[in-house]
């Protein structure tokens, strides 16, 4: 859903390998390069955290919360209303027990599997994201 909304409002997204302290890294780095009319904000999507490194550069659920209220105030509509505008996407998380060496042959031969079946995917660091078939 972010890759549509950023296209749509011309906007980017740059992505961290997982764990917060990627995300806020990142943030500060972004933050000197960016022209006035630009903003940096992450999330980590694991907890839906929400980071705006100008106010806090740390998940911030009073701030997320804050800028919802706002949003709901500007637009005058109702939350429901508002969800409903936003495109809908399902995702799917498995999670893999396995032996710290094992994983690694695991994604090894995930990655192996993907490239054969021509299913796009993109690694960030130790992860993989597989890309819808319309991306």
């Amino acid at each position: 859903m972010f890759d549509e909304l950023a296209h749509q409002y011309k906007g980017r997204i740059i992505r961290t390998p997982v764990g917060e302290r990627h995300l806020a890294s990142k943030m500060m780095e972004l933050l000197p390069t960016l022209p006035p009319t630009e903003e940096v904000f992450g999330g980590e999507g694991s907890c839906g955290g929400f980071m705006l490194p100008t106010v806090n550069n740390t998940r911030d659920g009073i701030l997320a919360a804050a800028k919802v209220i706002d949003l709901l105030a500007r637009r005058k509509k109702k939350i429901s209303e508002l969800v409903a505008e936003l495109p809908h996407f399902e995702t799917t998380r498995e999670i893999i027990t396995a032996p710290i060496e094992a994983s690694y042959k695991v994604m090894d031969m995930m990655k192996k599997t993907l490239r054969t079946g021509g299913v796009a995917f993109e690694e960030i660091d130790r992860d993989i994201r597989i890309a819808r078939s319309d991306e």
